[in-house]
């Protein structure tokens, strides 16, 4: 865990630092239930504990973050699970996205059935240059991490994201 904590927050230091992660994370926010009803997508505020704010003040609030204040703040999150799981691939090809992608749902699936809830937090695997370091530190070796998910057991639920139905993303061939 320690190692994990070390890597997620460096991950955090060097996104919150990149004007175009903190950029593209605006885009993929939604401050609040309105915006998130309209979507249907994206990440609503209020499920990563955020409250719900318009969007204007919430945009304000992301770009001024300190990389270490979300740094510290994700760390804290990390201490207070019961564990983590990272979900790796032996290649970088398309079907072991698609296989991890599904090794990630059944746990999902089965963590929920179970009443515990998970997170992901994959700073160390966004960041490019951390992602082979992180490999190397959690003895994966050359193995790919594609995802880290903390997970535990929390008297309350947040709320879950908005999702299109399936018949507007599913591409029938």
């Amino acid at each position: 865990m320690e190692i994990v904590q070390d890597y997620v927050y460096q991950g955090n230091l060097r996104q919150y630092s990149d004007p175009a992660f903190v950029n593209e994370l605006v885009d993929w926010v939604r401050f609040n239930k309105r915006e998130a009803m309209n979507s249907l997508d994206g990440l609503f505020s209020r499920c990563s504990g955020n409250p719900e704010v318009p969007r204007w003040l919430g945009q304000i609030v992301v770009r001024r973050t300190k990389p270490k204040q979300q740094a510290a703040s994700d760390t804290k999150k990390l201490r207070s699970s019961a564990g983590v799981v990272v979900i790796a691939s032996t290649s970088e090809e398309k079907v072991a996205w698609v296989k991890v992608g599904q090794v990630y749902e059944r746990l999902a699936l089965q963590m929920t059935a179970l009443n515990i809830k998970s997170a992901l937090l994959n700073q160390p695997i966004e960041v490019s240059d951390l992602r082979s370091e992180f490999s190397r530190a959690i003895g994966l070796g050359t193995i790919q991490p594609q995802l880290l998910m903390r997970f535990g057991y929390t008297p309350e639920a947040m709320p879950r994201s908005m999702r299109r139905p399936l018949s507007e993303v599913l591409i029938e061939s």
